[in-house]
């Protein structure tokens, strides 16, 4: 396989597991709601998991723009090939 089709499986894998966490936190939201949980403590989790979500996503963002830009940049650097906006 060449380096495109990983891109896309890899694509695909991100959008199959940030679909399923999207269900499952609506699952578990829904779940919280029936149970009556107390207002206070559902803003309080659903604050938390914000925050948690927040947080991986923009580590997964770096990484993944880590990963895609760096190896180009050190093939630029390795062959004095400067593009400047």
């Amino acid at each position: 396989m060449d380096s495109s089709n990983w891109r896309v499986l890899r694509a695909i894998g991100m959008h199959t597991l940030n679909s399923t966490a999207a269900i499952l936190s609506f699952v578990v939201l829904s779940w919280l709601t029936e149970r009556g949980v107390h207002t206070i403590l559902l803003l309080r989790i659903l604050e938390f998991i914000e925050g948690t979500v927040l947080i991986v996503v923009l580590l997964v963002f770096a990484i993944n723009v880590i990963y895609d830009l760096l190896p180009e940049q050190l093939r630029n650097v390795i062959t004095s090939r400067f593009v400047f906006a």
